[in-house]
Parts: C-alpha cells; sequence; structure tokens
C-alpha cells in the first residue's frame, strides 16, 4: 500500500502544473510588458489593456488546468475499470472529475467567448503569445515526466494494474495537450510547417507566361475569306505596281487606254507606206 502510495503521488499531473504556472506567467507577463513599453518604438507602447489581458488568460490557464485535469482523471479511472490510483474501486473520482471538467470548461469557455473578443487580443497578440506558451512548456515537461512515470509503473515493481493505468492517461493527455499547445504557438510566432512550403514550391513560377507581343508580323488575318480578291493589287514590297492599261517599257510610247501601244499603220504590207501594196520599181 505504501508503494502505490508513493506511485499516486509521484504521478505529474499537467493540470496541477498548469494551475501552478499560471501565477508566473501573470507576474512575468506583467514585468516583461512593463519593461518593453519603456523602449522606443514598442509595440505595447499603445495597448492599453495589458493588465486586463494578462488578467483574463491568467484565469483561462486556471481553467484550463482544471479541465485538463478532470480529463486525466476521467482516462484514468475508465482504463484502471473503476479504480483509482491506490487500486480503491468507486464512483467516486469519476463523479468528482465530472465536477472539474463542467466547472474548467466553463470558465474556458466564457473566458474565450465573451470576454477576451471584447479586447485588443488581435490587435496586440503579445500576452496570448505568453499564456500559449506556457501551456507549451508545462504540457512538454508534464509529458517527459508523464513518460518517465509510465515507464517505471510499468518496468518497475509498481504492483496492479490501476496505478499503470492513471500513469498512462496523464501521460497521453499531457501528450495531446502538449502537441497543440507548440502548434498554436507556432502559428502565433509564423512558423510555417513543411507541407505548406513544398506545397508554395509547386506554385508556379513567374516566367513562364505567354510573352506580350510574341506574334510574328505580316500573319494578321485579312478581312474576308482566305485567298480572296483584294481590291486592287496585293501590296508588295519593294514592287512597283503596274498602271492600269499595261506595263510601260522603256522607249515606248505609253499605252492609250482601250487600245495598242504601237502607233496604228498608215497603210498596208511591210514596212508601212503611204499607199498600198509593195513600193513601186
Amino acid at each position: 500500500m505504501d508503494q502505490l502510495a508513493a506511485a499516486a503521488l509521484r504521478s505529474p499531473n499537467a493540470g496541477s502544473m498548469l494551475i501552478a504556472g499560471s501565477f508566473a506567467v501573470f507576474l512575468l507577463g506583467y514585468f516583461y510588458i512593463f519593461w518593453d513599453r519603456r523602449r522606443d518604438q514598442s509595440l505595447n507602447a499603445s495597448d492599453s489593456q495589458v493588465g486586463l489581458k494578462l488578467v483574463l488568460y491568467t484565469l483561462l490557464l486556471v481553467s484550463l488546468g482544471l479541465a485538463v485535469g478532470a480529463i486525466e482523471d476521467i482516462l484514468g479511472y475508465i482504463l484502471a475499470a473503476g479504480r483509482n490510483p491506490l487500486g480503491e474501486k468507486g464512483a467516486g473520482p469519476l463523479k468528482m472529475g465530472i465536477a472539474s471538467l463542467v466547472a474548467g470548461g466553463v470558465g474556458v469557455a466564457a473566458i474565450m467567448f465573451a470576454c477576451l473578443p471584447l479586447t485588443n487580443a488581435r490587435e496586440y497578440p503579445q500576452v496570448e503569445r505568453f499564456a500559449v506558451g506556457a501551456v507549451a512548456l508545462v504540457a512538454g515537461l508534464a509529458t517527459v515526466l508523464g513518460l518517465e512515470d509510465t515507464l517505471q509503473s510499468f518496468f518497475g515493481k509498481t504492483p496492479g494494474w490501476p496505478p499503470k493505468a492513471h500513469a498512462l492517461a496523464s501521460f497521453l493527455v499531457s501528450t495531446g495537450l502538449a502537441v497543440l499547445g507548440v502548434i498554436r504557438f507556432g502559428s502565433l510566432s509564423g512558423w510555417q510547417s513543411p507541407m505548406r512550403g513544398a506545397q508554395a514550391g509547386y506554385q508556379a513560377q513567374p516566367g513562364y507566361q505567354a510573352q506580350p507581343g510574341y506574334q510574328q508580323g505580316g500573319y494578321a488575318q485579312q478581312p474576308g475569306a482566305y485567298g480572296a480578291q483584294q481590291p486592287g493589287a496585293y501590296p508588295q514590297a519593294g514592287y512597283p505596281q503596274p498602271q492600269q492599261g499595261g506595263y510601260q517599257q522603256p522607249g515606248f510610247p505609253a499605252q492609250q487606254p482601250g487600245g495598242s501601244s504601237l502607233p496604228a499603220p498608215q497603210g498596208s504590207g511591210y514596212p508601212p507606206s503611204q499607199g498600198g501594196g509593195y513600193p513601186s520599181r
């Protein structure tokens, strides 16, 4: 029985650690922001609700600690088949766990959905970073200590299953809270997950778009049907177009409209003469 009592007292509890750490968050956070507001170009210099947000987040950590401790007790009770860490059977731990869970859940809901939206927490999230960082730190410590206690209970001389079940429940709840706290704290700090970075690398890169003006001159579609005769001759660069009435060669008289370009013969025969026929001998 003494070993069971020692195992129950040694088992870490993330809920109780959060309640104890909430006051440290309040004191350290108030001191840091008070010092930071004296610095030139401080982002917190114009924040007039620092004290109010510190009080609200401290109450939020206390309520969260109650809820987390209750979840650990209820899960351990279920895994231990209705027994407490000392091996005693009864519904007392379950009832106490449900009462703590309701109290903590009401406190968390009231602060998150009724009080914090009325503040400037979105414009000045420094206090939220303190609170979420405290949750990640405390839950991480409880996870490491819970893993040690679970391994010692399974491989040590702790008799019975109930102490092992409660140690395992504390480890599982602390691990889940630590993962959520680290993810939330990372998002507030501006980190980017490796999956998002990989997806961003596969996006289309600039430079593969169609270049403006990439079309060859002279291939534009002419109005009308393809190959249809255009009014007048098709303009060819560097080649003069023939005038209406025939092509004029150098050294010959211009062609008259509607007739031949050569002068009409005065008579018949060859060469042309004033009279008809061949010349007289």
